[in-house]
């Protein structure tokens, strides 16, 4: 034959991922009807280190005042508590006797309303940017809201806002007052981004 022809071996019998491997080889080539063989040696490169995964930032610490009290809620347990049904549209939550939240938006199609809807997929509420959503947080009467964290997933960089700036999920938002309202935008160019709240944490006196 005039192509080349390859028989390896490999020197060392041990094969693991990242290790270099060390390979003999000989081959046999036609020089004008003359058959020569000629030894070579392949080593491979290493392998590619792999990234390491990006670290899940720490969530910062809740401190509760003397005298103050926190009340909070985990969405799957409130809906498993609740009797909640998948793709179900339920506008408030009472987080407790003292703090209730409710959610309102405007619907943009013969669908309805979306904000608000429960999914079992992920166990989240769902608040969309396009319905120009509200999420307001009220104490009862006589008791004054201190701060609020909401923990939520995102989807199509959907993001929380209060008074038009953005609010990262699990930040410690200071409040001071009987009631907050959030909005949701988006950190990109998507006009429908979506904010599906997990968790809610109120620190009130």
């Amino acid at each position: 034959t005039d192509k080349p022809i390859y028989c390896y071996k490999l020197k060392d019998d041990s094969f693991a991922v990242g290790k270099t491997i060390t390979v003999t080889a000989q081959s046999m080539k036609n020089y004008n009807g003359t058959y020569e063989f000629m030894d070579c040696t392949l080593v491979t490169g290493e392998a590619p280190e792999t990234p390491d995964e990006p670290e899940t930032p720490e969530k910062p610490e809740v401190v509760i005042p003397e005298g103050a009290s926190s009340a909070s809620v985990v969405m799957a347990d409130y809906a498993a508590a609740n009797a909640w049904e998948n793709s179900k549209l339920y506008e408030s939550v009472k987080v407790n006797d003292d703090i209730t939240v409710a959610v309102s938006g405007t619907p943009v199609n013969d669908y309805g309303q979306n904000t608000g809807k429960y999914y079992t997929s992920d166990a989240t509420w769902r608040i969309y940017q396009n319905e120009s959503p509200a999420i307001t947080v009220t104490a009862a009467e006589g008791k004054t809201i201190l701060s609020v964290i909401v923990t939520y997933l995102i989807n199509k960089d959907g993001i929380l806002t209060l008074n038009g700036e953005n609010v990262a999920s699990d930040a410690i938002v200071s409040v001071n007052g009987s009631s907050v309202t959030f909005g949701v935008a988006n950190t990109g160019t998507a006009t429908n981004g979506q904010v599906k709240i997990t968790a809610i944490q109120v620190i009130y006196a």
